[in-house]
């Protein structure tokens, strides 16, 4: 059994979250992207993808290279959050559209932009280290919403 927080997913009547807040490294955040970017049956793909913690003096180029996977044909919008994943978000840029890309520091203010253009049957894939606990996002999303069985 999968610990909490680790690709759990979590299914309402409007949209499919996966909860991937527990930890974060840049081949699990690739592989996630990847994957994200497979999976049929959503009308919309979005990812919010956080920092990376404890990744010392590459840090900054990690993130870099982590937006550089962002893929416009595969990707409707990236919402980046925290101090490095700004260069997740402006080296996403060099690759997607700037009204589909967008870095917060308020975690508030994210999920309420998420929710202006989240679509019926949405996939919506949170990645991110522990430290940012992102899993406040997973949960301001689902307020409010019906859940699914499974």
């Amino acid at each position: 059994k999968l610990t909490g927080m680790r690709n759990e997913v979590v299914r309402t009547d409007h949209f499919t979250i996966i909860n991937d807040t527990y930890k974060s490294n840049p081949a699990s955040a690739a592989a996630a992207l990847q994957t994200l970017y497979t999976l049929p049956g959503s009308r919309q793909k979005i990812a919010v993808l956080g920092d990376m913690q404890d990744m010392g003096e590459q840090a900054v180029s990690l993130h870099e290279e982590l937006g550089s996977l962002a893929d416009a044909e595969q990707l409707d919008y990236l919402f980046t959050f925290g101090p490095l994943s700004e260069h997740t978000a402006r080296s996403a840029l060099k690759r997607m559209n700037a009204g589909h890309v967008f870095h917060y520091t308020n975690k508030q203010e994210m999920v309420r932009h998420i929710k202006t253009i989240l679509k019926q049957d949405a996939l919506i894939w949170i990645k991110a280290s522990r430290a940012l606990k992102l899993e406040d996002v997973v949960s301001s999303l689902l307020k409010d919403q019906v859940l699914k069985a499974g």
